[in-house]
C-alpha cells in the first residue's frame, strides 16, 4: 500500500481512490488471473502492486514476455487486446514497457 500511495502521488491520483483487494499480497499468476478478470469494465487502465513471483509469471504469461524476474519497483506496461477484463488470458497482452530503477543508473 506504501508503494501504491508513493505512485499516486506521482501521478496526482486520488489516495482514496486506490482500491485494495488482499488477494493480491503474494498471489500467484492464478490469483492475479482471477482478480484482474473481475476488475470492473468501466476502468480502462489499473495499475497493480504486488510481489514475487506471482507477478513475473503474470506478466510473462499475458504478454508472452520472457522477464527473468520483475525486481523491486520494477514497472512492467502491458495492453491488451480485450473488450472486457472477464476476457484477459494468456498471450492477451503486449509488453509495451519494463523498466527498474537499477536500469536507470549508468
Amino acid at each position: 500500500m506504501t508503494t501504491a500511495t508513493i505512485f499516486a502521488g506521482e501521478i496526482d491520483f486520488a489516495e482514496e481512490n486506490i482500491t485494495t483487494d488482499r488477494r493480491i499480497y503474494e498471489a500467484s499468476v492464478g490469483d492475479l488471473v482471477a482478480v484482474s478478470r473481475g476488475l470492473d469494465d468501466a476502468w480502462n487502465h489499473v495499475v497493480l502492486f504486488g510481489h514475487n513471483p506471482g507477478f513475473t509469471y503474470f506478466a510473462n504469461l499475458l504478454a508472452d514476455a520472457e522477464i527473468q524476474n520483475i525486481p523491486t519497483c520494477g514497472v512492467v506496461d502491458i495492453e491488451c487486446d480485450i473488450a472486457s477484463w472477464s476476457e484477459l488470458k494468456e498471450g492477451c497482452g503486449r509488453l509495451r514497457e519494463f523498466d527498474f530503477p537499477k536500469n536507470q543508473c549508468p
